[in-house]
């Protein structure tokens, strides 16, 4: 309860109750995503950080203050290795200082980070061994799943990338998310997209952040924080993640929270008092139009749920996923329990497994040789690659190694389909 004392009760408890029975959020009380966790993380994150802005609200000497410095260093380490994106929060709350001349808090706040960013490094590649990825490599890429297209053009295609995901992600994810468009799975995300929409949003921000300024700092710290991380994520993603509105998500409460605080604020100073009972009504309105979406979709998953309580994980899955539950079945009578095994859809297939080792793996470069790819493969520990229909990666990595070795991949479990072919395929170094 980061906000509690801190917004208006009204404006606290319409984000609490959206939350509450919003699908969107709901939906991860039954999903192995990341996001969940990140939501929680979050909340506990915020906590500590208005009870740090509180205490240097009154301005106290470093003496005074360095013990909560060095916390608020250690929640930002916490937020950036739970998601990567997450480490631009460390700029998003510098820029907060700096917005109202804080100069050496904006000098602290990055500071206290790195003293915990360091010696995290250190421990990991000199202790633990772990090794940089390739994630800033894929960021650059045009196409994520065709490495032979190149980098994407800088800065042209950047610019270009961060204003199409902008238009996307805002006019039909966040809106979606919010309740104002239906879910419409049967037509791509960019082909909804509607710039009137975002440009609204948008100018619903600045108008916000123009009001909360001088009004609630609590609020202007959330909005600036969910603000960076959608921009970070909008200049470092292809534009066919667009689809994907679980990335926009944990970070919708601190806009929504600020949208709504800057126009109570409004209401509340405004001359005329008809402008207060209009927007009660309004954010009435706005929980009320939450249910049916809700309801639909209960509607749409609750007639399978006795049978996944009885153990029948099988029940109503869709067709490009039947053979991909029946491999996941049947690996236990042919892999070692203490296998590690790549794949697209990790967490799907532990399930489907029954508890079974997986792990992602990158995707390699159009020029990567056989050997580099085998290498990679064995620091990571992967004994097997899944072809599951899903990963790109792992058909890259399995199209490579079988031109130069093909006597190094046994397939151990087949099936599927000639146009769909499906094979668990243990790797011999």
């Amino acid at each position: 309860m980061a906000f509690k004392g801190k917004v208006p009760y009204l404006v606290l408890f319409t984000t609490l109750i959206y939350l509450s029975i919003n699908s969107y959020f709901l939906y991860f009380a039954s999903q192995t995503y990341t996001e969940a966790f990140t939501l929680c993380l979050q909340a506990l994150a915020f906590i500590f950080f208005f009870n740090h802005i509180k205490l240097l609200g009154e301005n106290p000497s470093l003496k005074n203050t360095w013990k909560s410095w060095l916390m608020f260093g250690f929640f930002l380490l916490v937020l950036s290795i739970t998601k990567n994106i997450l480490i631009v929060s460390v700029g998003c709350f510098a820029l907060y200082f700096l917005i109202y001349k804080e100069w050496m808090n904006a000098v602290l706040s990055i500071l206290s980070f790195v003293i915990f960013k360091l010696p995290y490094e250190l421990l990991t590649r000199t202790v633990l061994h772990a090794q940089t990825t390739s994630q800033l490599d894929q960021v650059m890429l045009k196409d994520f799943y065709n490495p032979s297209a190149g980098n994407e053009d800088f800065p042209s295609g950047y610019i270009e990338r961060i204003f199409e995901n902008f238009n996307i992600f805002v006019s039909v994810q966040v809106y979606k998310v919010l309740g104002f468009r239906s879910d419409n799975t049967k037509v791509a995300a960019a082909d909804e997209a509607n710039w009137l929409l975002t440009l609204i949003f948008a100018a619903a921000l600045i108008f916000i952040f123009i009001t909360l300024y001088r009004k609630n700092r609590y609020l202007v710290f959330g909005l600036l924080y969910a603000i960076g991380v959608w921009f970070a994520s909008f200049t470092s993603l292809q534009t066919i993640w667009s689809e994907q509105w679980r990335l926009i998500l944990p970070y919708v409460p601190y806009a929504l929270i600020a949208l709504l605080g800057g126009l109570w604020y409004r209401a509340k100073d405004a001359k005329q008092t008809v402008f207060k009972p209009v927007l009660i009504i309004v954010l009435v309105l706005f929980i009320l139009i939450q249910f049916p979406l809700t309801s639909k979709k209960i509607s749409e998953n609750s007639s399978g749920l006795k049978h996944y309580l009885k153990g029948d994980m099988s029940y109503n899955v869709p067709d490009q996923y039947t053979d991909f539950v029946s491999i996941c079945d049947s690996i236990q009578y042919k892999v070692q329990p203490n296998a590690i095994i790549a794949t697209g859809k990790p967490g799907e297939a532990f399930v489907y497994s029954r508890g079974f080792k997986f792990e992602r793996v990158p995707m390699p470069k159009a020029d990567e040789s056989a050997d580099s790819v085998l290498a990679d493969l064995k620091k990571q520990g992967i004994t097997h690659l899944f072809a599951d229909g899903f990963s790109r990666q792992v058909n890259a990595d399995i199209k490579i190694i079988s031109k130069q070795y093909p006597q190094k991949l046994v397939p151990v479990l087949e099936t599927g389909s000639q146009e769909r072919p499906l094979a668990i395929i243990e790797i011999k170094y």
